[in-house]
């Protein structure tokens, strides 16, 4: 974006959030996010930044919701820019929805193994990394496959065997041999490799390495550039050059660093983009009110053990969406995906205008999008629906988490299905949550969860609501209507 883009951008969303922007300039910041992926970038980053920093004020109040506040989404100098300077004129305040149970900050560890692919360890009896939890051992020793680890730093490094890797800390690690490819997002700036004889440090971009044992390492910049340096025995540079995209050096003892022929064929299996389509889709959306900012690995799929501790990403959907979404291990997906929100007695209205119990029309909610969808679970006896089309066909796993703090009381009715438009002759019962009885995610009681069938990618993954009149306890002034905060998709191998 332009300086004056910024400017106009910062000036439009300072004025939605006073709730005083107009028809006319509602809809000029409809097209400007429309058209611009950074500005999208920068608006979902501004309502967090705003989201984090307004907790972070209220902190006697909520000190644990201020610590579980994390930003998933790329963050850019601009956006920064942006963000900060819109809390100046910002004065609403987001709501924010945790789970039912009691929250408690962790701290994020240093390295977590994200993939294991066809490995043999070298030390089978003793190295016991589970795919999701926190590697203790001070280096990965692998005889075959593909293993891949996170660094709190947010690099990724992902390594083929026969192989050995040793990792030192969030931005630094040493690669004894074998191949590896190496992901640094901003966050990551300045991560390190350090092998035999040299090193490499990055400047924002993948790279691979090959190194032989006792002989010469390979650098191939798959994109962005990296600083390549040769050491002597007492890892002092004794030369480094910068190198970029699509080209490749050796470094060795007695060719110091040399040009030689680039070639990504050997690291194919390695890359970001192949391995996130081979690996299972999982997405998590938060739908909350007014796109309620949920974050954080305290939801139903991760206490059955279907997502782990790394797959702590939630894509805020504030109306109906299409094209990239982030997956809950925060890359993106590689299938373009669609969401619709609808509602209808009876029959699902997928295109109806969002109305509250009296009847008002909401075509401005917060989210800018031309439908503002995020208002949907506001009618009075009304069944809304959300559906999500684009999935390759296979089985998944859907949770659906139909719960409100203030209506501690309602009872739902809940169908999931394939292009369904409405609720199923027997939907699930849902009954209330006793928070002071069920602390914890229960199925049936806290979520219900249904495993789909998708045979195209037109298909459209559907989840149906109702209110139940019949059954729920008439104990707030809320009583009456459908609600839908969070859906987690996993796909089942």
């Amino acid at each position: 974006m332009t300086e004056d883009a910024e400017k106009r951008l910062l000036l439009l969303t300072g004025r939605l959030c006073d709730e005083q922007i107009t028809e006319e300039e509602f809809a000029e910041l409809d097209q400007i996010l429309r058209a611009d992926a950074e500005a999208r970038e920068a608006y979902r980053v501004y309502l967090e930044m705003h989201e984090h920093l307004v907790t972070g004020a209220l902190e006697s109040e909520s000190e644990e919701a201020a610590s579980k506040t994390i930003f998933p989404f790329p963050i850019t100098r601009s956006a920064i820019g942006l963000a900060a300077a819109a809390l100046v004129t910002a004065g609403f305040f987001l709501h924010v929805w945790v789970a039912p149970q009691e929250q408690v900050a962790e701290p994020t560890p240093d390295f977590v193994l994200t993939r294991a692919i066809d490995v043999e360890w070298e030390h089978k009896t003793r190295f016991r990394a589970i795919v999701g939890e926190p590697i203790t051992e001070p280096a990965l020793r692998i005889n075959s496959g593909i293993a891949q680890v996170q660094f709190a730093s947010g690099a990724t490094v992902t390594v083929e065997g026969p192989a050995k890797l040793r990792l030192d800390d969030p931005m630094k690690c040493f690669h004894h041999h074998g191949k590896l490819t190496a992901y640094c997002p901003e966050s990551a700036h300045g991560f390190m490799i350090r092998f035999p004889g040299g090193r490499v440090i990055d400047l924002g971009t993948e790279f691979a390495l090959n190194s032989e044992q006792g002989g010469k390492t390979d650098v191939h910049v798959l994109d962005g550039e990296v600083i390549v340096a040769r050491t002597d025995e007492e890892d002092k540079v004794l030369r480094r050059q910068n190198l970029k995209g699509h080209s490749a050096v050796s470094v060795g003892e007695e060719q110091g660093i040399e040009e030689i022929a680039y070639d990504d064929a050997p690291f194919s299996n390695l890359t970001r983009d192949r391995l996130s389509r081979t690996q299972p889709i999982k997405l998590q959306f938060d739908l909350g009110h007014r796109a309620g900012l949920y974050r954080g690995t305290d939801a139903p799929a991760h206490v059955v053990g279907d997502m782990v501790s790394h797959e702590a990403h939630w894509t805020q959907i504030v109306g109906d969406q299409s094209g990239s979404f982030v997956m809950a291990d925060g890359t993106y997906c590689p299938h373009p995906i669609e969401v619709d929100y609808g509602h209808g007695s009876g029959v699902i209205d997928w295109d109806a205008e969002p109305v509250d119990p009296w009847g008002k029309v909401h075509n401005q909610a917060k989210g800018v999008f031309a439908t503002s969808l995020a208002q949907d679970h506001r009618p009075w006896d009304k069944d809304l629906g959300f559906r999500v089309r684009g999935l390759p066909p296979g089985t998944y796993r859907v949770y659906a988490l139909c719960r409100s703090a203030r209506r501690p009381g309602a009872f739902y009715e809940v169908s999931f299905g394939v292009n369904l438009d409405r609720q199923l002759a027997h939907p699930i019962e849902m009954p209330p949550m006793d928070p002071d009885v069920i602390p914890e995610w229960s199925e049936g009681v806290t979520y219900e969860v249904e495993d789909v069938e998708v045979s195209s990618p037109d298909d459209w993954v559907t989840f149906i609501t109702r209110y139940s009149r019949e059954r729920s306890v008439k104990a707030t002034p809320h009583h009456g209507r459908s609600v839908l905060l969070g859906m987690q998709i996993v796909q089942i191998p």
